[in-house]
């Protein structure tokens, strides 16, 4: 998994291109999912099932588009 300063880079690279988004929201939603909490049982809150779009261990595509 990349670190939160990886995401960084890449969506700076991303948005030099001058894609269509607004900057703010596409560089948080860039890191966003990884800046949960580890909880006391050592797992993440809110869990990728809900920040990585996780159905069945799998990143679902379908569920980020809806």
């Amino acid at each position: 998994m990349a670190t939160w300063v990886t995401h960084f880079r890449i969506t700076e690279e991303l948005l030099e291109k001058d894609i269509p988004v607004s900057k703010v929201a596409f560089l948080v939603g860039n890191i966003g999912p990884d800046c949960g909490l580890i909880g006391e049982n050592g797992k993440p809150t809110p869990p990728k099932e809900i920040t990585h779009f996780k159905v069945e261990g799998k990143i679902s595509s379908e569920s980020f588009y809806n």
